[in-house]
């Protein structure tokens, strides 16, 4: 699911999937669910913090496989 900032979502799923193109940073959620009479709950907020992903060059240690002829 894509999210986009002060848009509220609305879903009936218990869980929700999360879309990967969110940037690096800490982002705030707030979380309000009904019930079946409708009554909401009392919001609750967290934040989820993305870290970048560094991927660098690893060099052999030694030989992986046979020799090339």
């Amino acid at each position: 699911m894509k999210f986009v900032p002060n848009v509220a979502v609305a879903t009936t799923a218990q869980t929700v999937g999360v879309d990967a193109g969110l940037a690096a940073g800490t982002h705030r959620f707030q979380l309000v669910v009904f019930n079946a009479r409708g009554q909401a709950s009392k919001p609750q907020t967290f934040d989820v913090v993305i870290m970048p992903t560094i991927v660098v060059p690893v060099t052999p240690i030694g030989p992986v496989g046979p020799p090339l002829p």
